[in-house]
């Protein structure tokens, strides 16, 4: 009998010999697991208990809870002053005692609903729920209607007027309702959290108290937000405590944790006091990783996953979809989990996504949705595969010189109305933010914009701003943000491999990304230029304004570009032999 045999990060079934077989079996296998995950997750949250939860956690319930809870405070400083300045009447006294009925039902709801969504198990592991039980209990027992009586209200009442009376009592009735709010802070932080996750599909444990925008994409890839430190983001957000506690739990000394999120640092050393690591990649919000950074991030999961199949990695940006996406499709595809770029943004979108909330939640900006495809093209191109145990070749980058950028079909329709515009090319350094060329600024009604011959490699970014002062510099708006939809002027901007310059939808298996024949520029053909393409929706920031009218459906921008095309107009053409190690 054929020994079994031993994939990194898999196993494969016995007695197959070709690797191929292998590796459609475990792909078979993988998605019959992750569907099965997947379904068991929904089906809990979609569930009469889960969609009581989600109902208990909402920002609607919560603030019912807290207009109660002022209501209640009201009524309390009311009675308070009225009792200390004699003032008190008999039906003050109705009125007030009545609100106080009414807010002690809801109150009593509130704790019903609750043991009956978590369990009677999971509500009791809370201390604060016992403390909240026996608050509402002991106000129960004060205002019981005795023997059922028809006068019994106006006992209750009575005795509830006598005990208030009492100096120490009132003390004890401001220490409620300050416990109550305090509760309710806490609560309500968790609709908050709910409500910054929007559509991402939460990570729910109740044995063990856990919810966090977090999720399992394979059982051995994990897509998180940010963990923060600071209290009052940790309001909305992950809590890094949290965080480190689930690590703890369910994968203690056997987990990394990727951090693509440099604008929101927090200390590694609670991750690695569990025996986890923290490995960093400085990638700018809204923007993709660069080339090198996929490779270093594939090689680098690749050895820790060597001879240990219980480890486990975590990928997290701001809020764990795009930079976080990016990488994660980047090892599906790598350990071909999927079969394609197409295949691991689907897979990675159904798995993020809390399918109850609408809208699939996936990798949205157009540059990381091209960094994926070029990735896939170039572990293609070199059949550089995980199961083949092979090193990864390094990505070639061939020199190119940019010409002009045309924006066509209108792609600026209120071009009168706005000030003048400048073309930024960066090439290369930390986010790809070497400058290559900043132009002079040009009227915005203008179609095209001179890039001067300017020469680039590698990674390269082009945008386009308005000049909004006489001094203003687009390098300086770029690079001095986090955020490179948020920099000051930005209209338009892209990231592309010059490698890969010549990628077509074809090519990479999506053929509504082609540039149909009819549509290749007569002008560049005769002055010998190539022309790279790109439609709005494939344009960053663009595209998300293509329903607010600031960008026609059907615009583009071209970009004219000479060089060596015997270097980048195939996608099959074999890297060189220099490996990432």
């Amino acid at each position: 009998m054929a020994p079994e045999k031993e994939v990194i990060g898999q196993k494969t079934l016995p007695g197959n010999s070709s690797d191929d077989v292998d590796i459609a079996l475990e792909e078979v296998a993988l998605n019959e697991v992750m569907a099965r995950v997947s379904i068991n997750l929904r089906h809990s949250q979609r569930s009469p208990r889960g969609r009581l939860r989600k109902f208990l956690v909402s920002v609607k319930f919560q603030t019912i809870i807290m207009l109660t809870i002022l209501v209640d405070i009201s009524a309390f400083v009311v009675e308070t002053v009225l009792d200390e300045r004699g003032e008190m009447t008999n039906e003050a006294h109705w009125n007030l005692a009545g609100i106080e009925i009414g807010t002690l039902v809801v109150y009593t709801l509130d704790i019903i609903l609750r043991v009956v969504a978590f369990g009677p198990r999971n509500f009791v592991q809370d201390r604060w729920n016992i403390v909240d039980l026996f608050v509402v209990l002991t106000a129960v027992v004060v205002i019981q209607t005795p023997g059922g009586s028809p006068g019994g209200l106006v006992v209750a009442v009575k005795v509830l007027r006598f005990l208030k009376s009492a100096r120490l009592l009132k003390i004890v009735g401001v220490m409620i309702r300050f416990f109550r709010c305090f509760h309710r802070f806490r609560t309500g932080s968790l609709a908050a959290k709910h409500t910054v996750s929007k559509n991402k599909l939460r990570y729910v444990d109740l044995n063990h108290n856990f919810d966090l925008d977090l999720t399992y994409i394979t059982p051995d890839l994990i897509a998180m937000a940010l963990p923060v430190k600071d209290t009052w983001q940790g309001f909305y957000r992950n809590p890094l405590n949290e965080v480190v506690r689930f690590f703890k739990v369910k994968h203690n000394g056997h987990f990394r944790v990727y951090n693509a999120c440099p604008e929101c640092p927090y200390p590694d050393e609670k991750f690695e006091e569990i025996g986890g690591s923290v490995v960093h990649f400085n990638v700018q919000d809204h923007t993709p990783p660069n080339m090198e950074q996929f490779l270093e991030f594939l090689v680098d999961v690749r050895k820790f996953y060597v001879g240990d199949k219980r480890q486990t990695i975590a990928v997290h940006c701001k809020a764990g979809k795009g930079r976080t996406g990016s990488l994660c499709c980047a090892w599906m595809m790598y350990s071909k989990v999927a079969s394609s770029s197409e295949g691991a943004m689907e897979l990675f979108a159904q798995q993020r996504t809390d399918s109850s909330k609408g809208k699939i939640c996936g990798v949205e900006t157009p540059s990381q949705v091209r960094y994926i495809r070029q990735l896939w093209s170039h572990l293609s191109a070199n059949d550089a595969w995980l199961h083949r145990g092979a090193t990864i070749p390094s990505c070639p980058e061939p020199e190119i010189a940019l010409h002009c950028l045309k924006l066509e079909a209108g792609l600026l329709p209120f071009a009168h109305k706005m000030k003048r515009l400048k073309a930024l090319v960066q090439c290369g350094g930390e986010n790809v933010s070497r400058l290559a060329l900043e132009t002079t600024s040009v009227e915005a009604t203008v179609t095209s914009i001179s890039l001067e011959g300017v020469r680039v490699r590698g990674d390269v970014r082009v945008a386009v701003f308005e000049e909004l002062t006489p001094d203003f510099s687009a390098q300086n708006a770029i690079t001095c943000v986090p955020n490179a939809n948020k920099a000051k002027g930005i209209i338009l901007f892209f990231l592309f491999h010059t490698h890969f310059i010549n990628l077509s939808g074809q090519e990479n298996g999506n053929e509504d990304l082609a540039v149909p024949h009819e549509y290749l520029d007569p002008e560049a053909q005769e002055n010998g230029y190539n022309c790279f393409r790109l439609s709005v929706r494939d344009l960053d920031k663009a595209h998300k304004r293509i329903k607010k009218g600031k960008h026609p459906p059907g615009s583009s921008i071209a970009l004219y570009w000479t060089g060596d095309e015997s270097a980048t107009e195939s996608v099959f053409h074999t890297a060189t032999n220099i490996e990432v190690e």
